[in-house]
């Protein structure tokens, strides 16, 4: 191989190694950008999470008050509501056989402003009365 075959070919290899750089610096780019979507998506749904789980904790937060307040006996929901309330027939019978069962009044499903829970708690109450009867 004469010197004139050497230089092209040592011109060729400078120019792949170039081409080999620049190869590797776009993909380096493009692993870049990859990694801040991915990096972002993942934000997006950490915070969607966040979300959720500071809703589920007001819900749990307010039943939880509802509970405390029917245990002391303080629960004053029912002062705003109208004294004429219908009667849930599911809810007494549902009721009356928790009592009638000996269950714990804090068995009641519903929450304490619900339309349902009077009627339960009116259902446990005769359903309680009628085991003591028996009893």
């Amino acid at each position: 191989m004469n010197i004139d075959e050497q230089v092209t070919q040592i011109k060729r290899l400078d120019t792949l190694g170039q081409l080999i750089s620049n190869v590797e610096a776009r993909l380096g780019q493009a692993i870049s950008i990859m990694i801040s979507e991915v990096e972002e998506h993942l934000m997006e749904r950490m915070q969607d999470k966040f979300t959720q789980i500071n809703a589920r904790l007001d819900t749990l937060g307010q039943l939880i008050s509802n509970v405390e307040a029917r245990l002391n006996g303080t629960d004053a929901g029912y002062a705003d509501q109208d004294s004429s309330r219908t009667l849930d027939l599911a809810a007494w019978n549902a009721g009356f056989a928790a009592g009638e069962a000996g269950k714990p009044l804090t068995a009641c499903p519903y929450l304490a402003r619900s339309t349902e829970a009077p009627s339960w708690q009116s259902g446990f109450i005769e359903g309680r009365a009628k085991r003591q009867a028996v009893v």
